[in-house]
């Protein structure tokens, strides 16, 4: 049982970071707004007591602006110190990034304005998500992402010296295709790994360097997606102190957070097709509102090991909570019950389940499901699911569930298909449910 908490609010409170400042303390700064796009301050809030109870401090302001705050980025530094930049976007559409200084005790200081002579400019750009820690003290590059009419481009900026100075080193696009917020990491010995958000396209984008960020390889869509040609997927990842990493992802087509976490470099870089650690739900997050769908998560080791999670969910257009907790990843204290499943949309060729029973999905970390036309599952059918065309048929034997839906297609008309879904975690299987359709 993940054990997610909300911090309740009545303001617009999302767009997190995270970082442990102290022993027993992680600071969350946020932007705090009036709606998702709309008004708004950096906020921060602290979560002291982490090993024992926690406890959640009330809101404190770091800084506020006249004009609309957005793309809060940024992070600690190895000195000590963190740094938060954030975005103003102007009456005429064009938009300036500005620096802010914090230290541990969260005191910060006065803005300071982004210095573009090094970095190609179009409108004003985005940093995205959280720093990327270089190999030596000092050293650390972000992501940025521009837009222009008909045009989209992602690079890269590297400091040597905590900010004081920095540059623009490599482009990783710049071109027609809808890429924006991209997070990466430093995966050591120059490689460096790029997730890629794409508009309107249900999938995250690989792009791959081998020299620390100046050259940058672009592969297919990754197979962290559920619709290809759906929502946007957002992503985040976290180097773990083992060596590994984990991407913590919203995925809005199944309004989920997922985590593919244990991936290594011999495994999961370098490849022609990008495949990474099959997907586990970590929370059904799904609220209502213009952007219903809301996300935006952040993954911290912490020194103990554990993980601090954390995204945001909106109650309403007014109105987003952050969602929060430590986990280990890996325990759950009793295994899930069967889930429940109504049908729906069935055709000649195909049909629709739903999983009506799991709420927030958080004592499951996957369903596991498989179709067949005999009684006795002796055989498995063929056939495309989750409604995509590009999607490979494959035959349905034990294939991952990590949303609350699917939708098979490519079936027999009047033939009787049998379906059993089994819910898992780390502490065992439920109960198979199966049930029977018919279709036309």
């Amino acid at each position: 049982m993940k054990n997610i908490q909300t911090i309740s609010s009545s303001s617009y409170e999302a767009f997190p970071l995270a970082w442990q400042n102290k022993p027993d303390q992680v600071t969350v700064p946020y932007r705090r707004g009036i709606t998702h796009t709309t008004g708004g301050g950096i906020f921060g809030r602290t979560i002291t007591g982490l090993l024992e109870t926690p406890i959640v401090s009330e809101p404190f302001l770091i800084h506020s602006e006249v004009e609309n705050i957005s793309g809060i980025s940024g992070g600690q530094m190895d000195d000590g110190t963190n740094i938060i930049f954030y975005v103003v976007t102007h009456a005429d559409g064009t938009r300036d990034i500005w620096m802010i200084r914090g230290d541990a005790d969260n005191n910060f200081g006065t803005p300071v304005k982004f210095d573009w002579n090094a970095v190609l400019k179009l409108s004003g750009g985005f940093f995205f998500g959280s720093m990327i820690k270089g190999d030596t003290a000092g050293e650390y590059y972000h992501i940025m992402y521009q837009t222009a009419p008909s045009r989209y481009r992602i690079s890269i900026v590297k400091t040597a010296d905590y900010w004081q100075t920095y540059s623009e080193i490599g482009v990783l696009y710049d071109g027609i295709i809808p890429y924006s917020e991209t997070a990466g990491i430093n995966l050591g010995a120059g490689k460096m790994l790029a997730l890629s958000r794409v508009n309107n396209a249900g999938s995250l984008t690989p792009f791959e360097s081998t020299n620390y960020g100046v050259t940058w390889l672009r592969r297919p869509a990754s197979n962290l997606y559920w619709w290809n040609g759906g929502s946007p997927e957002i992503p985040d990842m976290c180097i773990r102190s083992d060596g590994t990493f984990d991407i913590f992802y919203e995925c809005r087509d199944t309004s989920m957070m997922q985590i593919s976490k244990g991936n290594t470099v011999a495994d999961n870089f370098g490849k022609s097709t990008p495949v990474y650690n099959s997907p586990e739900v970590y929370c059904y997050h799904r609220g209502t509102g213009g952007n219903p769908s809301l996300g935006y998560g952040k993954e911290v080791e912490m020194s103990n090991a554990k993980l601090f999670m954390i995204f945001s969910k909106e109650f309403t257009s007014s109105k987003a909570n952050l969602m929060w907790t430590i986990d280990d990843g890996v325990s759950d204290s009793v295994a899930p019950v069967a889930p429940l499943l109504t049908i729906s949309g069935i055709t000649s060729t195909s049909f629709r389940f739903d999983i009506t029973n799991y709420g927030d999905w958080q004592n499951v970390r996957y369903c596991l499901m498989d179709l067949s036309t005999q009684a006795d599952f002796s055989t498995f059918v063929t056939c495309k699911y989750r409604a995509i065309s590009a999607f490979p048929a494959a035959a349905i034997n034990n294939i991952r569930v990590t949303g609350y839906w699917d939708t098979f297609n490519g079936l027999t008309p009047l033939t009787i298909y049998y379906l059993r879904i089994i819910g898992c975690n780390n502490a065992g299987e439920s109960t198979y449910t199966i049930i029977n359709v018919t279709t036309l």
